[in-house]
């Protein structure tokens, strides 16, 4: 049954695509899409009353749960859903249950040989449940209100920088420019923490009763995305918790957020050099501003809005910009065999790229203030890329590598370092290497913003 589902569902590549994703169309469509099942009966069950229109992403897919459940007995598909409410609870359970949770996610997936200890699998779960407050109290603990500030001033820095390199652009028409521009200015930005905090008191959690804690938690969730149906957007709401060494950017928000986590080293710190900042959290935030023009940001306006902005020449323009980088990232070999997919980490790459290239200038401009030392030995141009390394360098097994590169958005680490500096004729200078090593040749070397 799931194979036969499988075969028949988009693959990542094309989920990525948000003009392939989103389809609205009425209740009364969807029943005529679908007649096995009562989706009047269905949304009643699910709370969700008064809902007209709804918005699928895959049509085609649920054309073949039509024909899935005419094909196979109704005690199979029962069979089948109790089994993914067990594999979905099952790390929740006993210890037998999260062992085999382990053998196949962690062991058979990713090569990871022991599980964690006890306290640091009871904060992993507690941190997917309850995580605001635990992010409230590592706020309170290790995030000093003056990294707000400073990452603030480097925000701006690189926002300046990426409005001066799309003006010089010489593939983007002015017209498109201008659209681009109008978008960019209407970025925000979130920093550290959420202005309110999540308030779980209504949830009833009781020491004896693990697993029913975490689906009291989960119905709560539930019912917070179900009472907002019709609501005005909430805009100061986030998405990940502070404590989360991470960062975001939402395209129907238009908005960037660094969680309090990330703003520490090997990221950020107050006291580093410049250099260092700029070539870590200084590449994450131009990383984060670029994901609003690769290739799915750049399909949403500065409102949110699901809509092309582009004229169709400059459109063929980034589409074979994109499409080269695509190919440069498919040949790499991370494991014998295994390739990084250009296409489904076509995004990340874009970003990547084009997230140290902006931060690269933005500390040029910052530099021009300041006088240039010698730190270990090393130049500023130098600490930046040091920098820009530390931040993913990573030890992994070769199954975790293999497991990434089919199904993660994400290039491997190793790629994210790699992958932008071949492209960067600064890095080369930066550190003095000679003509063709370790840089692309002009043929293949690609830059986009």
């Amino acid at each position: 049954m799931e194979t036969d589902l499988a075969a028949n569902s988009m693959d990542r590549v094309d989920r990525r695509d948000p003009d392939k994703t989103y389809h609205k169309m009425t209740k009364v469509e969807l029943q005529k899409l679908c007649t096995s099942i009562n989706w009047d009966a269905y949304f009643t069950a699910a709370e969700l009353n008064g809902v007209t229109d709804v918005v699928l992403e895959q049509p085609n897919f649920i054309k073949l749960l039509d024909k899935a459940f005419k094909k196979y007995p109704i005690e199979n598909w029962k069979i089948y859903m109790k089994w993914h409410l067990m594999n979905d609870m099952a790390d929740n359970l006993s210890i037998a249950f999260e062992k085999q949770v382990f053998s196949f996610y962690s062991t058979t997936l990713r090569g990871v040989a022991e599980m964690k200890p006890r306290w640091k699998r009871a904060l992993e779960k507690s941190n997917r449940t309850v995580g605001e407050q635990i992010g409230k109290l590592f706020v309170e603990k290790h995030f000093p209100e003056a990294s707000k500030q400073k990452v603030l001033d480097l925000i701006g820095n690189i926002s300046a920088t990426f409005t001066e390199r799309v003006q010089k652009l010489d593939w983007m028409s002015d017209s498109t420019k201008t659209k681009a521009l109008e978008k960019l200015s209407k970025f925000t930005y979130k920093i550290g923490y959420p202005d309110k905090w999540k308030d779980y008191s209504s949830v009833e959690i009781k020491a004896s009763t693990f697993a029913q804690n975490v689906m009291n938690m989960n119905y709560y969730k539930y019912k917070e995305n179900v009472n907002k149906l019709g609501q005005p957007i909430d805009k100061t709401e986030w998405g990940m918790n502070p404590q989360t060494i991470n960062a975001y950017y939402n395209p129907t928000m238009n908005e960037i957020v660094f969680p309090a986590a990330i703003l520490q080293p090997p990221f950020f710190s107050p006291d580093a050099d410049d250099a260092i900042n700029y070539g870590g959290i200084g590449g994450v935030i131009g990383h984060e501003f670029s994901h609003g023009f690769d290739d799915q940001g750049s399909k949403f306006d500065g409102d949110g809005n699901l809509k092309n902005w582009w004229s169709d020449e400059d459109l063929a323009n980034f589409s074979a910009k994109t499409s080269k980088l695509a190919n440069q990232y498919d040949a790499f070999e991370v494991v014998e065999g295994n390739h990084v997919n250009g296409k489904l980490t076509l995004g990340e790459n874009i970003a990547d790229i084009a997230g140290i290239t902006l931060s690269y200038y933005a500390l040029e401009k910052a530099m021009k203030s300041k006088k240039d030392q010698l730190i270990d030995g090393y130049t500023y141009q130098q600490r930046f890329f040091l920098g820009w390394a530390q931040v993913w360098h990573t030890n992994m097994k070769d199954e975790a590598i293999i497991n990434q590169v089919k199904t993660n958005p994400h290039s491997p680490s190793r790629y994210r370092i790699i992958g932008p500096l071949i492209n960067m004729l600064e890095f080369r200078k930066a550190f003095g290497c000679k003509e063709g090593a370790m840089i692309a040749p002009d043929s293949l070397r690609v830059t986009i913003w």
